[in-house]
C-alpha cells in the first residue's frame, strides 16, 4: 500500500481494504448462493400466484407486501455469508499475516471489511427492491409511497445483521461456524425470544429481529391482534423505534467486534 500517513492514509487503507472486499466476494460461491436465492425468492413470489390464483394482487399495498414480507428472511440468511466470514477467513486462511506485516491498522481492515461486505449485502437488497418496484408499475401501474421507505429501513437491518455477524466473526476462528451461528441466531435464537417475551406479554421493541418487522410494517401498517383462546395478543413494531433498535444493535456490536478483533492473536 501506498506510504500515507494520518487520516489521509487510514481512508486510502480503508479504500483499498473495501475493493479487494468485495472483488473477493464477487469471485466466491457465496456470492452465486446470495443472488440464487434472491433471483428464487423472487420467482416463487411472481410467479406462483398466476399458477395457483388470478395472479398478483392488483391493488399497490397487497402486491408490494408480497415482496417486502420475505426481505428478513433475506437478509438475515444472506448478511451472514460475507460479514460473518469476514473476519474469521481472515485468521483461518493466514491472510491477514500478509496484511500485517505492512503498516496496515487493525481498524482499517475492520472498516474496510466491513463496508464491503455491506455493500455486497446492500447490492442484493438493492437489486430485490427494483425487481419488486418493475413488477409493481408492470400490474398496477404504480408503486406504494412508503416502498423507497421499507427499502431505506431495510438497509438500517443490514447494517445491524452485518455488525451482529462481523461480532460472530470475531470470535470463531473458522468462518463456517460464524457463518452458521450468525444466520442461526437471527432465523430462529433472536425470533424465538421475540415469541417468549410476546407469550409473557412483554413487547420486544428492543429485539432485533422484532425491529426488522418495521420493514413490512412501515407499508403493510398491520393492527396488533390478539387471540383469545391463547391469552396473547401479537405486537407489531413502530417504525421509528425499531430503525433506533436497529441502528444501536449494528453500532454496539461492531465496536464489540472491532475490540475482539484488535485483541485476537493468530
Amino acid at each position: 500500500m501506498a506510504d500515507i500517513t494520518g487520516i489521509r492514509g487510514d481512508m486510502y487503507q480503508i479504500g483499498v481494504i473495501t475493493k479487494y472486499e468485495i472483488i473477493k466476494n464477487l469471485r466466491s460461491k457465496r456470492l452465486y448462493i446470495y443472488f440464487g436465492l434472491i433471483a428464487l425468492i423472487l420467482a416463487l413470489i411472481t410467479i406462483m400466484p398466476y399458477i395457483f390464483s388470478d395472479g398478483l394482487p392488483k391493488d399497490a399495498t397487497d402486491l408490494i407486501t408480497n415482496y417486502t414480507g420475505f426481505v428478513t428472511t433475506l437478509i438475515v440468511i444472506g448478511v451472514p455469508l460475507f460479514a460473518a466470514s469476514a473476519l474469521s477467513s481472515e485468521f483461518e486462511e493466514r491472510t491477514a499475516l500478509l496484511m500485517f506485516t505492512r503498516p496496515v491498522k487493525k481498524e482499517s481492515i475492520f472498516v474496510g471489511k466491513f463496508i464491503g461486505s455491506f455493500l455486497i449485502a446492500a447490492a442484493g437488497i438493492l437489486v430485490y427492491y427494483l425487481f419488486a418496484i418493475i413488477v409493481s408499475f408492470a400490474v398496477v401501474g404504480t408503486v406504494h409511497g412508503e416502498t423507497l421507505a421499507s427499502l431505506g429501513i431495510a438497509l438500517v437491518f443490514v447494517f445491524a445483521a452485518g455488525g451482529f455477524s462481523m461480532l460472530l466473526s470475531s470470535i470463531f476462528k473458522r468462518s463456517t461456524n460464524a457463518v452458521i451461528l450468525s444466520i442461526f441466531a437471527l432465523l430462529l435464537i433472536l425470533p424465538m425470544i421475540t415469541m417468549i417475551l410476546t407469550v409473557a406479554d412483554i413487547k420486544p421493541w428492543f429485539e432485533l429481529t422484532f425491529a426488522s418487522g418495521a420493514i413490512d410494517q412501515v407499508i403493510a401498517n398491520y393492527p396488533d391482534f390478539a387471540i383469545p383462546e391463547m391469552d396473547l395478543v401479537f405486537k407489531y413494531p413502530e417504525t421509528g423505534i425499531s430503525v433506533v433498535v436497529m441502528m444501536v444493535w449494528g453500532i454496539v456490536t461492531s465496536i464489540v467486534a472491532l475490540f475482539n478483533f484488535k485483541r485476537r492473536e493468530f
